[in-house]
């Protein structure tokens, strides 16, 4: 392998630097795994994520978390476009815990002092819950709306477009996060099909040991750990608010859970 030296996270000197003259979109809801996704671009090709308009395609690619999930334009012959999904009840987990840890802290009104209030909040009204809690910041790639379902909306539409690859947050993280390493090869696999490089079974199994934990929003990684917090109370608001979008992105059958 070629290695390259990258900052921002830890284990990025590990790309395998392989050749992509494509130009890279990763389009995400905030707290989904972005920074995950980033980083298995990263070691795949050896490209930098910007926020910025980009200048140079070869060392660079494009990430955002389009405002009101829109990134249509970004699905056509000229890009190869990335987003990540996971579970609706560990994102809501995931926000908050991001809250605790880091940016934007401050005190919460009183009625949303606990973590059971803020996640009663985010089930039932997800958009005054989630400025609530972050003093009126908006929670960028998610839309305006008062239920999950209607969050996810816009991604669940473009799932099947040909020009995007949706990648599950749950298979990429890896046996750290409770996933299979068949799993998150499969997941890294399918990353580099879709930007039309071919990895061997060596450089999949590279990429897969260096994907776990190291990036700056990185709390703990680990699969189905909503089952921790959430109340019946809570499973009962949540099959309303969005019973819809964990039936169709696979995560349940039926209302049952």
């Amino acid at each position: 392998f070629i290695f390259s030296l990258a900052h921002g996270y830890e284990g990025l000197e590990h790309s395998l630097n392989k050749a992509c003259n494509h130009k890279i979109v990763v389009c995400t809801m905030q707290k989904t795994g972005s920074h995950l996704l980033t980083k298995a671009l990263h070691l795949i090709t050896g490209k930098m994520k910007t926020h910025v308009s980009v200048k140079n395609w070869n060392n660079n690619f494009f990430w955002i978390h389009p405002a009101n999930g829109n990134f249509d334009k970004y699905l056509n012959s000229q890009y190869k476009t990335f987003t990540i999904y996971r579970d609706p009840r560990e994102h809501l987990v995931s926000i908050i815990r991001r809250k605790d840890w880091g940016t934007n802290v401050y005190t919460p009104p009183s009625d949303l002092a606990t973590f059971q209030n803020r996640l009663t909040r985010l089930i039932t009204n997800f958009n005054t819950g989630f400025k609530s809690l972050f003093k009126g910041h908006g929670c960028g790639g998610t839309i305006a709306s008062p239920t999950i379902n209607g969050i996810w909306s816009p991604y669940l539409n473009k799932l099947n477009n040909p020009y995007l690859c949706a990648v599950k947050f749950e298979n990429l993280v890896g046996p750290s996060g409770g996933a299979t390493l068949e799993d998150q090869i499969h997941e890294i696999n399918k990353i580099a099909t879709h930007l039309n490089l071919e990895l061997t079974e060596e450089e999949l199994e590279h990429v897969a040991k260096h994907m776990y934990g190291g990036t700056h929003t990185f709390v703990a990684g680990k699969n189905n750990s909503w089952e921790e917090y959430y109340t019946e109370e809570h499973k009962r608001l949540f099959k309303q608010s969005g019973g819809a979008t964990l039936i169709r992105l696979g995560y349940e059958i039926d209302s049952n859970w």
